[in-house]
């Protein structure tokens, strides 16, 4: 008996230090997981902000055309609203009695469509 206690004693010893060595080794993995885990979330953190950064710089060069288009079709509108109005009034001095006439019709034709 004594020497399978001895041997017993023996298989402990071995697995001892394996066993620490293990458990070392198992700390160490765990502490490179956090560390991968951390530098995966810092380069997810700098590629969230690159894309936010883009996109902000997207949505700014899309937000100055869409101000100069509406600039462009301000400006334009105004023109062809002018030219419309010097045409008429070009018009109305070349045939001033057609224009009192359309005047006239277009009142008459107001007001029998208001009254109804």
């Amino acid at each position: 008996m004594a020497t399978t206690r001895g041997r017993a004693s023996e298989d402990k010893a071995e697995d001892g230090p394996g066993l620490e060595e293990l458990k070392a080794q198992i700390e160490a993995l765990r502490k490179d997981v956090e560390g991968l885990a951390e530098i995966a979330r810092d380069a997810a953190s700098a590629q969230g902000r690159r894309g936010a950064a883009a996109a902000r710089d997207r949505v700014e060069e899309l937000s100055e055309s869409a101000r100069e288009a509406y600039r462009a079709a301000r400006d334009d509108l105004g023109q062809r609203g002018e030219a419309a109005i010097d045409e008429t009034q070009e018009m109305i001095r070349r045939n001033p009695l057609a224009a009192i006439g359309i005047a006239l019709a277009a009142g008459w034709l107001i007001g029998k469509l208001s009254s109804r």
